[in-house]
């Protein structure tokens, strides 16, 4: 089975659900949805855009509940999987995204404009200041825990386990030159990695696979305080040298 759908159809989702009252680092994260089965569960979310080609990748806790909007049932051949995550944002059987911000619901409406993926596409345009940013295209979204949940429910316990099972084959995968980590949690899973110290704002650049990579650290764009912008939270001469790295058209060593 291919990342993104070992991912998707985790099978810590199906342990949790058929053995509720056995401690398990991912049961309060999968229980928190309160379904009986897979058959109605929000399965994890692997990413959201073409993570192999995108220069960008935001990473930040884990998936908000969204259980209005058309998304992947475990019932779905892999393919449809596939194709919902990696053309989420555009060039899928459907709309999933319209314009980068608005969700397909059920009854194949648009809903509101989503704040998080309107921060991410602004934080994008910071990197990228000559281009039409294309969301799904230059920049690509994920997690470090998969399971959705309302607040953040259960995150901080299921984090050993997911990111340490999923965390480092998505960066090896990605093709994404630098990586901004949103928040705490995502900060959290990144230092751990590459035992980098606290304070840093800006790490790199990493070799990670057969890319060479730089880390940024920004609070999440639901903070109550900022600054949120990645020129706010980095010197300047930090802030250009990303903007340089990101610009190169190669940096695979």
């Amino acid at each position: 089975m291919d990342l993104l759908n070992e991912i998707f159809r985790c099978s810590n989702v199906q342990a949790c659900l058929e053995h509720p009252h056995k401690d398990h680092p991912c049961s309060r994260v999968v229980l928190s949805q309160r379904s009986e089965s897979v058959t109605n569960h929000l399965m994890p979310e692997p990413w959201s855009g073409s993570l192999e080609k995108a220069p960008i990748l935001f990473l930040s806790s884990n998936p908000a509940m969204g259980n209005v909007n058309e998304y992947p049932q475990h019932s779905w051949v892999d393919d449809s999987v596939t194709d919902y995550f990696e053309n989420r944002f555009g060039g899928g059987k459907k709309q999933w995204i319209r314009d980068g911000r608005y969700a397909l619901r059920k009854d194949q409406t648009y809903g509101g404009s989503v704040s998080f993926w309107s921060a991410v596409k602004k934080r994008a345009s910071e990197l990228m200041p000559n281009d039409e940013i294309r969301p799904g295209v230059d920049y690509a979204l994920s997690e470090v825990v998969h399971c959705p949940s309302a607040k953040e429910l259960g995150v901080t316990d299921a984090l050993g386990e997911c990111a340490g099972r999923f965390l480092r084959p998505i960066l090896h995968r990605s093709g994404a030159r630098v990586v901004v980590c949103l928040g705490r949690i995502a900060r959290i899973a990144i230092r751990e990695i590459f035992s980098i110290p606290d304070g840093v704002t800006m790490y790199g650049p990493q070799q990670v696979g057969d890319q060479l990579r730089y880390f940024t650290f920004i609070p999440h764009p639901n903070a109550w305080t900022g600054p949120w912008s990645i020129r706010e939270c980095l010197s300047s001469e930090d802030f250009k040298t990303l903007q340089e790295f990101i610009s190169l058209r190669e940096v695979s060593v």
